[in-house]
Parts: structure tokens; C-alpha cells; sequence
């Protein structure tokens, strides 16, 4: 089996972990229709619908680019409960995760232009230099390790 489907079925695992430790239930659905994980508040029952998108680094001079691809319908189509995207990046022998709700990613996509559009996707590039996350020259820090959509319960 080739390594990027073991680093594609680690990516989802090492999310459900994170998610975990901040105090919910978390479950992979038996048939994937675009939700990769379910978490679930132990104390109001509310759902939350994960789409994980995960990748390895290819490495360049000064930076580290992460590539994913997500269908465009999928971006723009909200459904209830609303869709968080996680990018789960294996970066320096770690994971490094940006954190973005749909409508977020959207945003990004259509006003400022993140990723490209190819066929029916959309192809977004992330790159790390030094402790600056950017994708399309668009600073992302603020979405790295954004576990706003899981405040710790315990």
C-alpha cells in the first residue's frame, strides 16, 4: 500500500484525538458522504460535521507547501449542522492543523481567492515559512490550532 493512503487515514485519527481530549464523543460515520467525523457534545448533544483534508509537506528552499483538494460543491453548499473543515498537515515530524468552518473557507475561496479552481474542485495550497501560514498570500495563522468549534468541556 503506497504511504499517502497511511498518512490519509492517520490524518482523520490524529483529529478525532484532538477533539477527544477537549471533552467530546467522536465517531467515524460508517458511510462516508462527505462527514469524516462526528463530534458530539456530552453535555447539549450538539453534532458537529467533520470533513478532514490531510497532507504531507513537499519541501522547497525556505518553505513547506501542503496541497488538498476539496469539491467545490461541498464549499459552497451549506447543509445543518454546518461543515468544519480541518486541514491536517504532517509538518516536522508532527501534525499541525488549520481549522476553518465552511462558511469560512468559502469566504476565503471566493473574495480573496484561495485555491484554484480544476474541474469540479477546488485546489487550495498552503504553505509554512518559519511559523507564517499563508495560502495565496493570505495570511492563515489565525486558523492554525483554531479548536473554536470544540472549547474544552473538561
Amino acid at each position: 500500500m503506497a504511504k499517502h493512503h497511511y498518512v490519509g487515514k492517520a490524518g482523520p485519527l490524529a483529529v478525532m484525538s484532538e477533539i477527544a481530549l477537549r471533552g467530546y464523543n467522536v465517531a467515524l460515520p460508517e458511510i462516508d458522504v462527505g462527514d469524516d467525523i462526528f463530534g458530539v457534545s456530552p453535555d447539549s448533544g450538539k453534532l458537529t460535521r467533520v470533513q478532514v483534508k490531510t497532507a504531507s509537506g513537499r519541501k522547497g528552499k525556505k518553505t513547506t507547501t501542503y496541497q488538498f483538494r476539496i469539491r467545490r460543491k461541498v464549499i459552497n453548499t451549506g447543509v445543518t449542522p454546518d461543515l468544519v473543515f480541518v486541514f491536517a498537515m504532517r509538518h516536522c515530524e508532527s501534525w499541525r492543523f488549520m481549522v476553518l468552518k465552511r462558511f469560512v473557507l468559502k469566504r476565503l475561496c471566493r473574495k480573496k481567492r484561495l485555491g484554484s479552481a480544476n474541474g469540479d474542485f477546488r485546489v487550495i495550497s498552503v504553505s509554512c515559512r518559519g511559523d507564517r501560514w499563508t495560502g495565496a498570500k493570505i495570511p492563515l495563522d489565525v486558523y492554525m490550532e483554531n479548536w473554536s468549534p470544540w472549547p474544552r468541556l473538561t
